[in-house]
This record gives C-alpha cells, structure tokens and sequence, in this order.
C-alpha cells in the first residue's frame, strides 16, 4: 500500500480514519468524494477517509472556478473496502439491499420498486424458464455482479447482455 506524499494532511487523515476503525466494523466513518454539485455518494463509488484528498481530486488543471465540491456521508466502516493500493483511495460497498418478501413487485427498504438486475450470455428471450439451466433464477440488485455472471469466468461470451428489470412475484419461496 502506499499513499501519495508521506506526512501530508491527506495521507494523515486516512491514516488517523483508518487507525480509528480497526477492528470496528460497525463504526461510523465519514467518506469523502469529489462530485458535480447535487451528486450523490453511491455503491460502487471511489471514495476517501481524507477530506482534502477529495478536495484534491477534484480540482480543476486551469479554472477554480470548475473545481468540483466535497460531498460526504456516514456510513459503517464495514461499508467501506481498500482495494490494497492507495490507503486514500477506497471504495463504497454497502449491502445489497433485502427485497421485502411479499408476493407483488418487490420493493426495497425505503418503499420503492426494486430494479433488480439477470445476467445473460444467451440469445434474446421474453420468459424465464427455471430448470434450463439451472433450478432458479437468479437476479441481483448490483448490475456489475450481473455482468460479471454474464461475462462468466475465462473468456466473454460475446453475447454478455444485462437485463434489468422488477419483478411481479406471487407464491413466493421465502427462505430463512
């Protein structure tokens, strides 16, 4: 791992983030990132511990005036992965959420239509047919795990398509 300079303010703010969530998968940390003003922090994001590292990323080679602004969010230290380089460069990866198990369109935590996301190395098709393939369905609210089944291990299928979709469920298996 390494970080940009040594004894910088951005390098001893993750630092000091760092050393203050070991061990402590559900404390709360603050992350930072450098956005379009309105923009939200969301899964899959590049994201700081150091807010002056946001800061820096965001500035603009020629024009302060397009600098972008620091946005941040509280969020469990466990939310938040190191990719085993930069100790300022992290990413953001909270839970997949849980749909609600209740027959109709499934919904997310916060009462919205939950898009879910089929990966697919096969022609164009209109039904699901479980038992082809395999005895279920599989579905996931990350569109990048969906690629990734798409893709499949090796080499891509060149037919790697991503359906998204919610989904109608009646009678459902509900499993605990």
């Amino acid at each position: 791992w390494f970080v940009g300079e040594q004894g910088s303010k951005s390098a001893k703010e993750s630092i000091a983030a760092l050393q203050g969530i070991k061990g402590k998968p559900n404390e709360m940390v603050t992350i930072y990132r450098s956005a379009p003003k309105g923009s939200e922090i969301n899964a899959g994001d590049w994201v700081s511990l150091s807010k002056e590292y946001a800061k820096q990323e965001g500035l603009h080679p020629d024009d302060p005036s397009l600098d972008l602004p620091v946005i941040s969010k509280k969020v469990p230290a466990s939310h938040v992965r190191f990719a085993g380089d930069s100790l300022e460069e992290l990413g953001y990866y909270p839970p997949e959420p849980t749909p609600k198990a209740e027959a109709g369109i499934l919904k997310d935590s916060t009462g919205r239509d939950l898009v879910l996301y089929h990966g697919t190395d096969k022609p164009e098709f209109d039904v699901f047919k479980p038992g082809w393939r395999e005895p279920a369905i599989f579905l996931t609210p990350v569109e990048e795990n969906a690629w990734k089944y798409a893709k499949g291990v090796g080499t891509p299928s060149p037919t790697a398509r991503v359906e998204k979709m919610t989904v109608d469920m009646r009678n459902p298996l509900i499993v605990e």
